[in-house]
């Protein structure tokens, strides 16, 4: 093979290369064209599709609106929930301490009342002296203390006389003879 060969096969080489190369890159560039016109959109569509997003846009401003309302009444429903539970459990603490004082106050009514039982079981000085009321006037031992409001001059009288001849028995002694003191102070 001569050097002119060899050149000519060589050339054939470059160019069989270079045309292989440029039909790629005309396909590429077809596929390119068609992809731009499919891409490409009608005017007609390309304004209703600004149209669709200007709703949109507007529906995503009122929902975001609304969340924000919705996230103000969520924190004052949070706010009025924190003071309920703080008001009940406030009102629970308060309603514990009456129970324990209403109960104590109960147990110490019961233990009152059997210590006034006991009491009135074993006094001895009731058998002794009687202590009674009768509306304002006290007795004891039938001596009347105070004045009734019903009483009468011949009442009134005994009653003085009651209180005289105590007064008698308490200058003499109890148990002893007193008729002396009683003549005396007439």
């Amino acid at each position: 093979m001569t050097s002119i060969e060899k050149d000519t096969l060589v050339d054939e080489a470059k160019n069989t290369d270079l045309q292989h190369a440029t039909d790629a890159l005309n396909q590429d560039i077809t596929k390119t064209e068609k992809r731009l016109k499919e891409m490409k959109i009608d005017p007609e569509k390309e304004k209703k599709l600004l149209e669709e997003l200007k709703a949109l846009e507007a529906i995503e401003e009122e929902q975001k609106k609304e969340l924000e309302t919705l996230g103000k009444v969520q924190i004052e429903t949070e706010k009025e929930e924190n003071n309920y539970w703080e008001e009940t459990l406030a009102f629970s603490k308060k309603l514990f301490l009456l129970n324990e004082k209403k109960n104590t106050a109960i147990r110490q009514s019961k233990e009152l009342q059997s210590e006034l039982e006991r009491l009135s079981k074993i006094n001895v000085l009731n058998d002794i002296i009687s202590i009674s009321t009768d509306h304002e006037v006290a007795k004891i031992n039938d001596l009347q203390l105070g004045k009734s409001l019903s009483v009468n001059q011949v009442g009134f009288w005994k009653i003085i006389s009651d209180l005289k001849g105590s007064l008698a028995r308490n200058q003499c002694g109890f148990w002893t003879d007193c008729s002396s003191v009683l003549h005396s102070g007439e």
